[in-house]
């Protein structure tokens, strides 16, 4: 993968229906760039190396912890959703852990 290629995305969000739950695909399709963690960050956040990702998308984005990210044929868990605003410009990075599917 390159480094901040834009990548296209969709997303996955789990929900409850009576006693059954269950990743429902949601209307979220979104472009973003995608890089792969370092060894550092990979360890900072207890992570495996070659496995951690970070996805950078809008601001507007409604994306949540639990969601699942579908990139292409890969699906990746969320596992952090931090907000940066650096004055006029605004962006989210969501943490993601390839599935082991």
């Amino acid at each position: 993968m390159r480094s901040f290629a834009t990548t296209n995305y969709t997303t996955k969000r789990l929900t409850q229906d009576g006693n059954k739950s269950d990743y429902i695909p949601t209307n979220i399709n979104g472009a973003g760039h995608l890089r792969q963690l370092d060894d550092r960050a990979s360890s900072l956040n207890n992570i495996q190396y070659g496995e951690g990702f970070k996805l950078t998308v809008d601001i507007s984005q409604d994306v949540a912890v639990t969601d699942k990210v579908i990139i292409g044929t890969d699906e990746f868990e969320v596992r952090g959703v931090k907000q940066e605003n650096m004055g006029s410009l605004s962006f989210k990075e969501l943490l993601l852990v390839k599935s082991k599917t």
